[in-house]
């Protein structure tokens, strides 16, 4: 099963590896820190991933919603009250 798991990953894109890799990081990040402020959780997102700014965040959140239809109903809320969702 793993091997299988590897070959698969060995066939992905090195920039979707990473993407992968770098949502991953941010969905642990949010998750180790539930009981803290959004806006602590996004500083330890910032000095974990510097370059990822709010926008970029925000925008690959929209996306992934956007892809798996999450929510269609509800507006798109900034980024801080998306991390303070997620964490509910």
């Amino acid at each position: 099963m793993f091997n299988a798991a590897q070959k698969a990953w060995n066939k992905i894109e090195p920039e979707v590896q990473q993407a992968l890799i770098k949502g991953s990081g941010v969905i642990a990040i949010i998750n180790e820190n539930l009981d803290k402020t959004p806006e602590f959780v996004f500083e330890l997102i910032q000095q974990k991933f510097p370059g990822l700014t709010k926008e970029a965040l925000q925008d690959g959140l929209k996306q992934v919603k956007e892809a798996f239809k999450i929510a269609d109903d509800v507006e798109q809320p900034d980024l801080l009250t998306t991390i303070k969702n997620i964490q509910e």
